[in-house]
């Protein structure tokens, strides 16, 4: 069955139940359930359908029944010398005789073992490898992009990665040009488009082209930004607290903590007098500190722990699995790998909805969108960086992120190996204001354009007519068909002339309606959980 005809079997089958979703928060089941009883001598989560598994001393890969689709053939020597890592862009990491390779999900050796090391995952459909203590990176065919000649490197993240040779940082593109030269004495990755650095003993912030980025702040350091926010860091006396900024330099979370981590599904993981709590955007501790350890949210659920013992709380801090475990890894595609007595299986996540409930404070979505949004992030339409500020405008890069998660989803490939059956690749940008892969992908595919004057405008925001365009060719990529009959609006003459046959698609379609009066507003300003709503639609209208 194909992912497509699958999900709309749970269109079908759900149907009627995403109306008794709650409007606010999914009642949880009372004890869990193993989705994969406890059988295994180690078991990590599952990435891409597929987690891999410990058993008699060989590792293999099992699907969400738990049945093995690739054999235990890799085998532990040496103090555990040979392993395998999980699944990214198709490809999962191997290590036999002290040579590195990759799999693909049939367990055939794609690149077989001959590499000194490698960085853990292929991303942005890249992996860096090394041999002779030099480090370069190379493609899914394993064509090597570019040589192996710098003594460390970093992931590609948002077009960029980090070089390192004679003690100097710099950033490369995913076509080993050095963006941004090695002049650094620290970086951190790309995220949000962010960068900091260190160059002289001073710290700052740079974009993607390297230009400095001046916040206007007096901290002594910016971490990075994740989801909007950036740590940041203020000394006194030897005494380091951290705190959080937005992108404009407000200070949002004073610096108060021992230690944070960044946002994830718009919670944050804070650390006070040695034990970890949680906060939200505002600064609000919606769990206050108390756990040993904790992991960031996933699915909805967050890995907490207690004198030894790991279960789950929800984001009210409702501890909806007992701690109880011995150890426990994250919710991934519904399931958590959890030990109890020596033995590993698999949790269902306690309700199958829970790890989709929507957040209960003012971030939460309109009444009328929320049933439609549960879903939509249930049957992984929404990707969790979104699941949040729903009743902002859209801009035109969060609507492509939006439209390849939508397509990744829908085609149950990576948008990697998409491209490579399109027969197209990425191209370096054409753009001066953005690098970044989603935006990259949809342009290569046709689904957006740029401003002109080489510009994407990503933080610019979408008109209904611009959103009515990007959903069509949304659906000429999935080959879907998009052929309309002309509509009839009352404003129609305020339409322009680019956007006529798609606003026909989509309104024909159900995919998007008027506002009222037999108008279109093509001009009007597009939501996030309208997109989101929009795009639940364009899969089955």
């Amino acid at each position: 069955m194909t992912k497509r005809s699958s999900l709309k079997r749970v269109f079908s089958i759900m149907g009627c139940a995403v109306m008794m979703l709650s409007t606010t928060h999914v009642a949880f089941a009372q004890s869990p359930k193993y989705a994969i009883p406890p059988q295994f001598e180690a078991a990590w989560p599952f990435s891409e359908g597929l987690a891999q598994i410990e058993q008699d001393g060989q590792r293999g890969f099992i699907d969400r029944t738990g049945q093995i689709v690739i054999p235990m053939q890799h085998e532990y020597t040496d103090n555990y010398n040979d392993y395998t890592w999980n699944f990214s862009e198709g490809m999962a990491k191997i290590l036999r005789a002290g040579k590195y390779g990759f799999i693909d999900k049939t367990g055939k050796e794609v690149i077989p073992p001959q590499y000194d090391n490698s960085l853990d995952f292929f991303s942005e459909g890249l992996a860096a490898v090394s041999k002779a203590n030099k480090w370069g990176f190379i493609d899914i065919n394993g064509h090597e992009v570019v040589k192996l000649q710098y003594d460390e490197v970093g992931t590609f993240y948002e077009g960029r990665a980090w070089v390192k040779r004679n003690k100097k940082y710099g950033f490369i593109d995913t076509t080993g040009k050095e963006i941004i030269p090695l002049q650094y004495e620290s970086v951190s990755p790309f995220s949000d488009g962010l960068a900091s650095v260190t160059k002289n003993g001073k710290s700052g912030l740079i974009d993607l082209w390297g230009n400095e980025v001046d916040l206007g702040t007096t901290y002594d350091y910016i971490i990075g930004f994740d989801e909007g926010m950036g740590v940041v860091i203020k000394e006194e006396n030897y005494d380091i607290k951290y705190g959080f900024i937005d992108k404009t330099g407000k200070e949002v979370v004073k610096p108060q903590y021992e230690r944070v981590l960044g946002f994830k599904e718009g919670i944050a993981r804070v650390q006070q007098n040695g034990v970890w709590g949680f906060i939200d955007k505002t600064g609000k501790e919606i769990v206050k500190p108390q756990y040993h350890n904790a992991s960031d949210f996933s699915e909805g659920l967050a890995r907490v722990s207690k004198n030894l013992k790991y279960g789950f709380i929800d984001k009210t801090g409702k501890e909806v699995i007992e701690l109880q475990y011995d150890f426990a890894w994250d919710f991934n595609d519904g399931l958590a790998p959890v030990q109890k007595f020596d033995k590993w299986g698999y949790l269902s996540h306690p309700q199958p909805d829970a790890g989709f409930a929507l957040p209960s404070s003012g971030d939460s979505p309109d009444d009328w969108a929320e049933d439609g949004i549960a879903l939509a992030i249930q049957v992984g339409i929404i990707p969790p960086a979104l699941q949040s500020d729903y009743r902002n405008k859209i801009t035109r890069q969060q609507f492509s992120t939006l439209v390849i998660h939508f397509i990744e989803a829908q085609t149950a490939t990576s948008m990697d190996r998409f491209l490579l059956e399109k027969g197209v690749s990425l191209p370096e940008s054409p753009f001066t204001d953005t690098m970044d892969k989603d935006v990259l992908a949809a342009y290569t595919l046709g689904i957006v354009s740029g401003k002109g004057a080489g510009r994407f405008d990503p933080d610019g925001t979408l008109t209904r007519e611009e959103a009515a365009v990007m959903l069509r060719n949304t659906a000429n990529v999935l080959d879907l068909d998009t052929e309309a009959p002309p509509v009839s609006f009352a404003d129609n003459e305020h339409i322009a002339s680019w956007a006529v046959d798609s606003v026909a698609y989509v309104s024909s379609r159900g995919i998007m309606s008027g506002i009222g009066n037999n108008e279109f507003d093509p001009k009007g300003s597009y939501t996030r959980q309208q997109a989101f709503l929009t795009v639940l639609r364009l899969f089955d209208p």
